[in-house]
């Protein structure tokens, strides 16, 4: 499995938030029109906002993590839980990372979810 390049930034920016269980719940109707809840999955789901501050030969090294070592960013790989800073695996969710650079040119903010998958 595919880990982290050690040459980027080992922990994401302060302001990274985490979602407990997102979209861990399905509400409907019974036939006796009650609401019902139950678990969509079994497992526990966290989710992440996350972002991080890089150089231009970072940003290098992460657009080569994302589309060759994880396919595009489907592939799970190994990493510091963002706020436990224990060892995890995670999945990129939602929309591709987006790449916002600095004035100055000389670095680039990268933002982008993540999943718990471990």
């Amino acid at each position: 499995m595919p880990a982290w390049p050690s040459d980027l930034p080992e922990f994401v920016q302060s302001s990274a938030s985490e979602t407990l269980e997102p979209g861990a719940r399905i509400e409907g109707q019974s036939e006796m029109n009650k609401t019902t809840t139950r678990r969509r999955v079994k497992g526990r789901v966290r989710a992440f906002e996350c972002a991080i501050a890089v150089t231009v030969a970072e940003l290098a090294t992460f657009e080569a993590f994302y589309l060759d070592d994880l396919g595009g960013g489907v592939l799970p790989f190994t990493w510091v839980h963002p706020r436990t800073r224990a060892a995890a695996t995670f999945r990129f969710s939602g929309p591709p990372p987006k790449l916002s650079p600095r004035a100055s040119g000389a670095m680039t903010i990268v933002s982008f979810n993540l999943t718990q998958v471990s």
